[in-house]
């Protein structure tokens, strides 16, 4: 038996959350401003053509390229001629949008090679046949992510790729407070309790929360409640009161001002703008 070499020392946590994804045409028609999301997204185009505007410039969405755009990320886009555009929306699950933010600040691309660029061509030819719907498409969507996304982490430096091992294997003493608050959102989250469930005092864990997490909890929690009710605003028509409670707000007029603040437009109007 050949001996295992450098074992995770916990579970694996890292994983992809499939939101949406599509194939479709995009022109001079597809523009949108101000556009910021609680999820990733990844563009493959076959040309050039199409770029993005953020905060650091202009992004050019290069053909033959797979191009992530993080979440929480502001950007308007634009298109000059058509393009064929394969886009998928993604959750990774295991990764703390703060500690995200501070590896990932801004639009990045990965080169393909012919394997790959044969792989986007095929999932696109399947997903304009059909939505994605089916376990082996799922499957195929995750594959591409998961090859395009590794060398982003490779070109992480050391110290923030350890940051980012100690969260997906549970080492980090954060763990079983985020875990917590992922699986309890609609409920109420003191931090006197967090605090217990990682075995510190109240201050202590607010205070290495914050040093390990980049905010506190409190700041914590709102981000991940505004990212499901984001998420469950543009996966179909639930009422937004229902969405406001299932995420943990007291009421819509509570759960608004918060989104409105964080996302930069109200929930029924980001309800609408989630096709790009």
């Amino acid at each position: 038996m050949l001996p295992t070499t450098n074992p995770l020392r916990g579970d694996d946590h890292l994983h992809v959350r499939i939101l949406q994804a599509e194939a479709i045409d995009i022109g001079p028609w597809w523009r949108a401003r101000e556009v910021r999301s609680a999820y990733w997204r990844l563009y493959i185009h076959d040309r050039d053509g199409a770029w993005l505007a953020t905060g650091t410039g202009r992004y050019l969405l290069a053909g033959g390229r797979a191009h992530f755009v993080p979440a929480w990320v502001r950007f308007d886009c634009h298109c000059s001629e058509t393009v064929r555009h394969l886009y998928v929306h993604f959750d990774p699950i295991g990764l703390p949008g703060a500690v995200v933010r501070t590896m990932f600040p801004k639009p990045f691309a990965v080169p393909l090679d012919t394997h790959q660029l044969e792989t986007a061509r095929r999932l696109e030819d399947q997903l304009r046949l059909r939505p994605l719907a089916r376990p082996a498409q799922l499957c195929r969507v995750k594959a591409l992510l998961y090859e395009c996304l590794a060398p982003a982490f490779d070109r992480l430096p050391e110290a923030q790729a350890a940051r980012c091992l100690g969260l997906i294997e549970g080492g980090n003493a954060m763990v079983p407070a985020l875990r917590h608050i992922e699986d309890h959102l609609p409920e109420p989250l003191p931090n006197a309790l967090l605090a217990r469930l990682c075995g510190l005092a109240e201050d202590t864990f607010i205070r290495a929360f914050r040093r390990q997490i980049g905010q506190s909890p409190g700041a914590y929690v709102r981000e991940r409640r505004i990212a499901q009710a984001a998420q469950r605003l543009q996966a179909g028509d639930e009422p937004v009161e229902d969405i406001a409670r299932a995420a943990g707000f007291a009421n819509r007029f509570h759960f608004t001002r918060v989104f409105t603040a964080r996302m930069g437009c109200p929930p029924v109007r980001y309800r609408s703008g989630g096709r790009a």
